[in-house]
């Protein structure tokens, strides 16, 4: 975007295909750092919650719809002035993010009128990845809109990876992603062999 290089050396720099021997890294990349959501069932659990948790199941669940309304207010009204002012620090503009992005034009007229809005995790990873966020300040944004990159998810592993290799390319992405996961991230984008 704002500091960019012209599109012919970003296309033979950080946002080229993966080579083969990134691809092996980062099967080796996946098989180190995945973990599969685990069920946790014991002699002192009923369906995987622990005893003592069940007799405060509605206590529980009036604290959680209190807190779940409280980081939604905070996220709705920290996440579009937060990625302003990004935008302005790279010297970029909320066009230039959308067509990175493939983002929809509605998406373009919240940020423009800075109305309070809370994107799901996948739109904050394309704007992360856009803006060729460094891990750092992609765990920022991602946790200003309420997320966290974890190692439960094969995409977010994949991202982490695509970061610390700084393949910051939509369709190259995309195409990562689908391998692992038969998922396409850049719905539009599909893919391309």
């Amino acid at each position: 975007m704002g500091s960019r290089q012209t599109d012919s050396q970003n296309n033979t720099n950080q946002e080229s295909e993966f080579t083969s021997s990134e691809i092996e890294e980062l099967e080796r990349y996946i098989r180190r750092h995945y973990r599969e959501k685990q069920q946790s069932h014991n002699k002192f659990s009923t369906a995987g919650i622990p005893i003592f948790a069940v007799a405060n199941v509605a206590h529980f669940s009036t604290f959680r719809n209190r807190l779940d309304g409280m980081m939604k207010k905070t996220n709705d009204n920290t996440f579009v002035p937060y990625l302003t002012k990004q935008l302005n620090e790279n010297k970029s503009t909320i066009n230039e993010l959308l067509c990175e992005t493939h983002l929809p034009l509605s998406v373009m007229a919240k940020m423009e009128n800075n109305e309070p809005w809370r994107p799901d995790k996948d739109t904050v990873i394309k704007i992360g990845m856009a803006m060729q966020m460094d891990q750092k300040n992609m765990d920022k944004l991602l946790a200003v809109a309420g997320y966290v990159l974890t190692d439960n998810d094969k995409k977010d592993i994949i991202i982490k990876f695509c970061i610390k290799h700084k393949k910051y390319r939509a369709v190259t992405i995309n195409r990562v992603i689908f391998k692992y996961t038969n998922e396409h991230f850049y719905e539009k984008l599909g893919i391309r062999k």
